[in-house]
Parts: C-alpha cells; structure tokens; sequence
C-alpha cells in the first residue's frame, strides 16, 4: 500500500480519473482510498477517517472548470 505523500512523486505522470474508499478492517487506519488512474493502474492510500479519505480523493482529483455563466439568457430575453 503506497503512502499518502507518494501521490505527488512523478512516478505515474498520469491523471487520477476516479477514487473509491474501501473498509479495510485494520485497527489504525480502518479505510483505504483506491485511485484509478488514467491509464488504468490503481493506488491505495490508507486513511484513519472516511472524511479523511473523502478529502484525500477531493484533493487528488482534478476539478472541472467553473462554468462561465455571464452569457446565459432566460428564455425570451436577447
């Protein structure tokens, strides 16, 4: 199981595309977060507290560009 900190070494220069947190049962660190990257390899990264890893995931995921709303009509209006 890899460490939290080797996410960010270039050992895989790919992006990470999805997380999951899977109960893992040990006594210290009872979740482990599993990464799937994008050309379909998978990392674990264990985690004390489902909100940890919740935030780990958040953290390691890119996020999508805000939406430029500053065009948007409602209906009838030019």
């Amino acid at each position: 199981m890899e460490d939290e900190a080797s996410v960010g070494d270039n050992r895989h220069s790919d992006r990470v595309v999805s997380g999951r947190i899977v109960q893992a049962g040990g006594a210290g660190k009872p979740y482990t977060v599993v990464l799937t990257h994008e050309d379909g390899h998978t990392s674990e990264h264990a985690c004390r507290t489902m909100r940890e890893g919740e935030a780990f995931i958040r953290s390691v995921i890119p996020s999508q560009p805000k939406r430029d709303t500053s065009r948007d009509r409602g209906p009838g209006e030019a």
